[in-house]
């Protein structure tokens, strides 16, 4: 069920960029705000070369920068960029309904691609595209406001259509487990809109902690790999049951992250060179 994490958030990019109307026709001073993290982006890309002990060649080093792939979740990064850049000739498109189907089939097609046994890795950027788009969609015509007053509704179908399938699949077929919870099944796709809308509806104004938590997000995303891998080394040959390693594990990870992040941030805030920078 965790596969709607990603998908809401490039909804909530989509919609955030649109409904603040972030592009008023300058496209460098767009850009220029937008493109910010690819630095910060670049400098992780090398701290998970080193800790993953790549060997690096130009196809390596490519790969790593374009694609994301120096590390499991660097992806995510390459495609919001990505987004970010193509944002400026596609959210007038994006916003009408025709435009919104049509990225819906380019994702479909993306999918059946990769399913197919298509090794060229830009999967991502075509899965994800109808997530980017539903929310460009929905920051028009008051679509929000409307999905918001059916939220209970709406996320109530969506779990109840993820677990139902999930169980199907895990105990009336063969299909693997990762095929059923991908974030393109419509499943997800329908629980990634109820959540979104639950969100809105519950969740739209953050306590200071969670208002603090957001502001250091990306850089909990990113060092968070590294923080699991710590206490998996801890724990690697812990008796614990898998329920409690999973309560620890998940526990340890989030709030070591948060605890690196904050003078992370502050850290560099400090810095008038890396201030400007990152």
């Amino acid at each position: 069920m965790s596969r709607f994490a990603v998908p809401i958030f490039f909804i909530a990019s989509g919609y955030g960029l649109t409904v603040s109307n972030s592009y008023s026709g300058d496209l460098i001073c767009f850009y220029k705000k937008r493109l910010k993290l690819i630095p910060a982006y670049l400098v992780w890309t090398m701290i998970y070369f080193i800790q993953t002990k790549a060997k690096l060649s130009v196809p390596t080093v490519l790969s790593g920068v374009f694609l994301g792939s120096s590390r499991y979740h660097m992806y995510f990064i390459t495609v919001l960029i990505f987004f970010c850049l193509i944002y400026p000739f596609v959210y007038m498109w994006f916003s009408q309904t025709l435009g919104f189907v049509i990225a819906a089939v380019i994702s479909v097609i993306g999918q059946v691609v990769f399913l197919a046994g298509s090794t060229f890795e830009v999967h991502y950027f075509l899965n994800f595209l109808v997530y980017f788009a539903l929310g460009i969609y929905l920051a028009k015509r008051d679509r929000m406001k409307k999905l918001v007053r059916h939220a209970n509704v709406s996320v109530a179908i969506g779990i109840l259509v993820v677990l139902s399938t999930s169980i199907y699949f895990k105990y009336f077929t063969d299909r693997s487990q990762s095929l059923v919870t991908t974030s393109m099944r419509p499943a997800v796709f329908l629980l990634s809109i109820g959540m979104v809308a639950f969100a809105m509806k519950h969740l739209s104004k953050p306590t200071k902690f969670l208002s603090l938590v957001d502001r250091q997000s990306l850089n909990i995303y990113y060092v968070h790999p590294i923080m699991l891998m710590v206490i998996q080394k801890l724990l690697q040959e812990s008796p614990l049951p898998s329920l409690l390693l999973f309560i620890i594990i998940t526990s340890f990870v989030i709030c070591a992250s948060i605890i690196f992040a904050i003078p992370y941030s502050c850290t560099i805030k400090k810095i008038p060179i890396l201030r400007n920078v990152f």
